[in-house]
């Protein structure tokens, strides 16, 4: 009988420090900032439906799905050459385990004057999804269409994680941020012909 009450303490306490530890676990991951959101002095914020990845710099924000686990994505920004601009434009990619060839998601921001010229150009399938557009910049992104990775965990875990290729869900997901860092929502907001 001893072993038994031994046992089921044991167990209990194994139970609630793990719920502790969770809770830390949770409250950590939602702390940290990778050099990149440093850089382009953006972070990550818990809101009521989520992770939030949210870039003043840029003036946006994007719901992290659910599926993206932190261990799993980063996210970098970088200067990109884009056919039909002049020089090269800011982008906010979310990596999948770090592969820079391979990003989830891409959001760049085009002067508004080239965008008419990247989406003509665009070979099919290649145009930019369309999210909106502030102050002569137009906001779109690109996602990744297949899985790169050979059959297998990654591979999977990859797939998990796709977004589906609907703009109205990506675009549910971002908003501009207002001056003071709030959202503005960007359904009155058109795209531009």
């Amino acid at each position: 009988m001893k072993k038994w009450i031994g046992l089921v303490l044991g167990l209990m306490f194994l139970a609630f420090s793990g719920c502790a530890s969770s809770s830390s676990a949770m409250r950590d991951q939602t702390e940290k900032a990778t050099a990149a959101e440093a850089f382009s002095s953006a972070a990550r914020a818990v809101s009521d439906s989520g992770i939030q990845y949210a870039s003043e710099k840029f003036g946006f924000s994007f719901q992290i799905p659910d599926s993206w686990e932190s261990e799993n994505y980063t996210v970098t920004v970088t200067e990109k050459a884009v056919k039909g601009t002049d020089g090269k434009i800011p982008a906010v990619s979310f990596l999948f385990q770090d592969d820079t060839e391979n990003p989830l998601l891409t959001i760049q921001m085009i002067p508004q004057s080239s965008w008419n010229d990247i989406n003509t150009s665009a070979s099919s399938g290649g145009t930019p999804g369309y999210l909106g557009t502030r102050s002569n910049v137009v906001y779109c992104y690109t996602i990744a269409q297949t899985c790169p990775y050979a059959v297998g965990e990654k591979a999977d875990l990859f797939n998990s994680m796709m977004l589906p290729n609907s703009n109205d869900e990506i675009a549910a997901r971002f908003q501009f941020l207002d001056r003071d860092g709030g959202a503005v929502l960007i359904s009155s907001i058109s795209q531009p012909s």
